[in-house]
């Protein structure tokens, strides 16, 4: 179904209901948000952080591209949690290229950062764990890095939200060779979520849970116009996106 530009225009200044953070059992788990500095990655991880317990999560987890952007979120989360939330810091970040180790990938918190296997019940003074680690969607290496170094410091993850994307006015490619919209809105979360399944499967079977993956996307889906012949290709997103196989007009 085509969605009419006037009906898309009216939707974003719909007012939605959230529904109450008491409604939600989410006792013990770990959430795992992307671009959780701004937007709607921003406001679900208020939502999370501002559950009272014993229904709130044990932790949530946003990615930023920078780790002065993710210290500056937890800080406003933190503030909106209305007490009920805690910053923690990040022991052995994600460099923004990849790499490993303390640094410009590090994010710094109030608390001590944990490892495997801790901060994943309940703390004693009952508040939700924020803590921010760097993930550039832009290279798939700092793609794969985050999750070797997530996958460390956490051995559960019950939700993931995708939520990070980019809109930008010019065309232009990653080092990896796409298109920018192609690789962070579609390319990367994609990888980013096929190499969390393991860890979200381990979490199911020792945990007795069943995980979750949610993808925001945009209703603006509906207008496009794709063609026929690039679908049935075998090799669509290399035509649509990759630099050497797109047909670029000039």
């Amino acid at each position: 179904m085509k969605l009419k530009l006037t009906d898309f225009i009216r939707d974003q200044y719909t007012s939605l209901s959230l529904p109450s953070p008491s409604q939600s059992q989410l006792t013990n788990k770990t959430i795992l948000i992307t671009g959780g500095n701004t937007g709607l990655g921003f406001e679900t991880a208020v939502h999370f952080a501002s559950m009272a317990q014993p229904l709130a999560p044990a932790r949530v987890v946003i990615t930023c591209r920078t780790a002065e952007k993710g210290a500056e979120a937890v800080a406003r989360i933190v503030g909106r949690a209305g007490g009920r939330a805690v910053a923690v810091a990040v022991a052995g970040g994600v460099d923004v290229g990849g790499g490993q180790g303390k640094g410009k990938g590090e994010v710094e918190g109030e608390g001590e950062g944990e490892g495997e296997g801790q901060g994943q019940t309940a703390e004693e003074d009952g508040k939700v764990r924020v803590e921010a680690r760097v993930l550039e969607l832009t290279d798939f290496a700092s793609v794969r890095a985050f999750v070797d170094a997530f996958e460390r410091a956490h051995e559960r993850l019950d939700i993931l939200l995708a939520s990070a994307a980019v809109s930008p006015t010019k065309l232009g490619f990653t080092a990896d060779g796409w298109e920018t919209t192609t690789q962070v809105n579609i390319l990367s979360p994609a990888l980013l979520t096929l190499l969390l399944i393991p860890c979200m499967m381990r979490t199911a079977h020792r945990y007795k849970t069943t995980p979750r993956i949610l993808l925001a996307t945009s209703e603006l889906h509906h207008m496009a116009t794709l063609d026929a012949a690039m679908l049935d290709s075998g090799r669509f997103f290399r035509m649509y996106g990759y630099k050497d196989d797109m047909d670029i007009k000039t």
